[in-house]
Parts: structure tokens; sequence; C-alpha cells
């Protein structure tokens, strides 16, 4: 005997069992355990139940059953397992069937059919020059009002994603478009305010309420924010309060010393044993901010409640600071360090350029753009896509017009 548990779009679910009875229900709401995703899943437990669809009697104490043989046994560890089982299935744009026997389920027997999206295109947020940059541009007659570091979008291609810029300044239905086009989004570093003040900030604070709805709503839609939007990530979770402490964390490069929890997390549980060791170790990350989020704010703006601390970091002064965070249930990362620089940036010689330093970069955007594969967003057709890729645009080499911390930057 056994009962088929038929699983449909978006196939990640678990089981939670608070009672010792089975439930008399024909169709269960589950929340699966992937960040972002749930899915009602239909569950046939005919077999479990009599004519009037009376749950089976109680559990006795030996067979650690819920049910007797002539109802329809349906053993306690097979429900437990069938949470544990389903917990590694992916996004599926197919169904997805288990058998579940009355001895529990049969990992063997598990039909796994995963749709992966691999064209993911990669949403990057642009921001105004600082000041240095717009003066540099005045002088050579250039009149572009926002821009994006080339390494950015060589980070995500590096993972195996295509870039498309969001513009600043634009009305709301172009950013509802884009959440509802791209398959994941980037908040870069660099030198905005991270208020409304700017174009930047506005732009981040309506992509972040529409990458919440996304999420909240069923569909994946991974966010990855970087040193400036690392610093805007957590002024949103605070409900736009702000954040940041004054601390002194430029051009200097440093190991992580994790969190109780991390080796669990989305962003650290597949790296590999040396990765693992080698970023606790070595001095991988890079970091050039003067502002960070110290432990205590971070706990007192009450952003804990939503978010894991995975890691942290000292500054020059041994002030200690949040380097690495994760929210609890979606796919939304930040970091305060520059995962993009260790392959992509050349201009300071404390960025670390090692092989380990190199796989780090590699890791966490393989993460990342994994994450995006899970979404199948896409825009109406492959021409419309195109018109929105930064192949529409060529990189400037910047530091020919002055000494900026970047090698290319696409301007508009």
């Amino acid at each position: 005997m056994s009962s088929k548990f038929q699983i449909s779009w978006l196939a990640v679910a678990a089981l939670a069992i608070i009672s010792s009875q089975l439930l008399s229900v024909r169709s269960l709401k589950l929340i699966g355990p992937e960040p972002g995703i749930q899915q009602i899943i239909e569950v046939d437990l005919s077999d479990n139940f009599d004519d009037e669809g009376d749950e089976v009697s109680e559990a006795g104490e030996d067979d650690n059953s819920v049910g007797t043989s002539s109802g329809g046994r349906f053993e306690t560890d097979a429900i437990l397992n069938y949470a544990a089982a389903t917990a590694a299935i992916l996004d599926s744009g197919n169904s997805t069937n288990l058998i579940v026997n009355d001895t529990g389920i049969n990992n063997n027997v598990i039909e796994e059919e995963v749709v992966l999206n691999e064209r993911p295109i990669i949403g990057i947020l642009s921001q105004e020059p600082g000041r240095k940059m717009r003066r540099a541009l005045e002088e050579n007659n250039l009149t572009y009002t926002s821009y994006i570091a080339a390494s950015y979008v060589k980070s995500v291609e590096g993972a195996g994603a295509r870039a498309v810029p969001i513009l600043i300044n634009q009305p709301d239905e172009y950013y509802k478009k884009l959440v509802r086009s791209l398959n994941g989004i980037v908040f870069p570093g660099g030198s905005a305010s991270i208020t409304n003040t700017s174009g930047y900030g506005r732009a981040g604070d309506l992509l972040y309420q529409l990458i919440m709805e996304a999420n909240e709503n069923g569909t994946v839609t991974p966010l990855w924010a970087t040193c400036l939007g690392f610093e805007m990530l957590v002024y949103l979770a605070a409900d736009r309060v702000r954040p940041l402490t004054l601390c002194k964390a430029q051009n200097k490069a440093d190991p992580l010393y994790f969190s109780p929890g991390w080796e669990s997390s989305q962003l650290w549980k597949d790296a590999s044993s040396k990765l693992k060791s080698d970023v606790q170790k070595k001095n991988l990350t890079s970091n050039f901010h003067k502002y960070c989020v110290i432990t205590e704010t971070f706990n007192e703006l009450k952003v804990n409640e939503n978010y894991d601390l995975l890691s942290t970091s000292f500054d020059f002064d041994n002030l200690e600071y949040i380097s690495t965070i994760e929210h609890k249930h979606f796919p939304i990362f930040g970091t305060q360090w520059h995962p993009e620089k260790n392959p992509y940036e050349w201009k300071f010689s404390t960025i670390p350029h090692s092989p380990e330093a190199i796989k780090l970069e590699h890791y966490v955007m393989e993460v990342f753009v994994g994450k995006a594969r899970l979404n199948h967003n896409s825009f109406t057709s492959e021409a419309e896509a195109e018109s929105y890729l930064i192949y529409n645009y060529s990189p400037i080499y910047i530091r020919q017009l002055y000494k900026s911390s970047f090698q290319q930057c696409y301007f508009f």
C-alpha cells in the first residue's frame, strides 16, 4: 500500500508534525524549507481514511503508528521523513511524485524532475556618480548621470547570468516591470545616499518592497547587496532608520568571523571544507567602507527578527562590525565586503587576488545566481530582453579619466 503525493509548480515543501494524530484533510498548504517558496500540495490519503473521512485511531505505544492496519496505517516516521526528503527538492516547472509507503519514504523511488532557468538575467542598480567621478565627467564633456562599475557585471556573468542595468529616476512601473521580468537583483557598492534623497535610494526602496512581495507570494526573487547596498538593505529592513556607525575599514582585506549557525545557512551550506577554512584563516574579503553596522544596532532595530547574522569583521581600530547577513526565509544576501573586487578590480594592492580569493567570489556568486535559476520570470520576448541588456552599452576605461577605484564603468 502506498500514497502518492503530487507536488506541482514550485515543488519545495516541509511538513511539520505537532500533534500525534494525522489531520483529517485531503490537501495541505505547506511552507517549504527553500526560502521564498510555498506551495499547495495535494495529498491523496484515501487509503488512510474510512468512507466518512474520519481520522485514523490514536497511535499505539509499540508500533509508533498513527493508525491501525485495517484503517490504513501511516507511520509517523513516514511523515517526518517526508519533510526531510522534500527539503532537497528544488523549484520545478513540472510535477514531482513522491511515493510514500507505510514504512516511510523510500528515497530510492522519489521521481524528481527539476527544471532550472538556464538563461537567468540579473538586474544591477545604477547610481549617481560621486564627487570625483562627476568632476572627471564634466572635465571631459560627458553628461552621464548614473553608472555601474563593470566589475559587478563581470561578476554575475562569471556565474552564468546576463546583466541588465536598472536605471535610476524612472517611473514606478519601470521597476515593477523589471522585477516581473528579471530573475535576481544586485544592489552594488558606491557612494550614493541610501535614503530617498538619491535616485539610488529611491529605486532601492521600491525594489526592496517589490522583491519582498514577490518572495512572500512564492516567486523566488534573490537579492544580493554589497557594501553600500548592504547598508541600504539594513536601512530598509530597519524600517528606514539609519543603522550606520563610523568605522575605519577602507582598503582592508580580512577573514570572516562566523556566527553560530553559519554552516547551515543558505549562503555557506554548500561551500567546500577548504573554502570554509580559508575564509576564516586568510584575508580573502576586500573592504572599502567608512560606515558599518554593529551588532547592537542590528538587534536594537530588530533587523535580527528577519535576518541572520552570519559573520563579523574588525576595522583598523578593532571595532567589530557585521560583515555578512541573509534573510531567514528568502534568498536575500548582504555583504559589507566586496566579492567582485577580488577578480575584477586592480587599483589597490590590498585587494586579494589569490586563487582562494577568486574561488570565494565564484562560490558566492554561484550561490546567488543559483537562486536566480529558481526564478522563471522573463521578458515578453528574447528581443525585448536584448533591448534591456547591458550589451547595449560599452564600458569606459574610467582610470583614463581620473584615479578611480574602478577599472571600467558603464555610464547612462
